[in-house]
């Protein structure tokens, strides 16, 4: 099926970059943006965020999923352009920041790695 080869390459390809990522000492962080049409409609989770949550456990990827704290905030009608399924107007943005800095906040190899690269590349020893 097309879309199971298209997880599988998209698995292979996540942990390529992991790799090329932890060679350089910079963490993978991905995030699954949600659309507006998933608010409210829990089945829409399953087939992306879920799955790609897996993906990421398996690769010991750092995955942030911010639908649920945007799901508990507000109707998508805030977060998004009206008309617009797909891009969050600026509090949607914040929204989705704040969750980041949640997730990465409490992944303390995330934390302490790009602590480390930001002090390296301040000194002016970052590649």
């Amino acid at each position: 099926m097309a879309v199971d080869r298209a997880w599988a390459k998209t698995e292979m390809l996540l942990a390529e970059a992991r790799a090329m990522l932890e060679a350089r000492g910079v963490p993978l962080v991905v995030v699954a943006l949600p659309c507006a049409i998933q608010f409210g409609r829990p089945w829409t989770r399953g087939p992306f965020q879920e799955r790609l949550r897996a993906v990421c456990a398996r690769h010991q990827i750092t995955f942030v999923d911010p639908l649920p704290r945007m799901e508990a905030a507000s109707p998508a009608r805030h977060f998004y352009y009206y008309g617009d399924l797909v891009h969050p107007k600026p509090i949607g943005n914040e929204a989705i920041a704040s969750a980041i800095v949640d997730v990465m906040a409490g992944d303390r190899g995330v934390a302490r790695s790009l602590t480390a690269r930001c002090q390296a590349s301040q000194a002016g020893s970052a590649p």
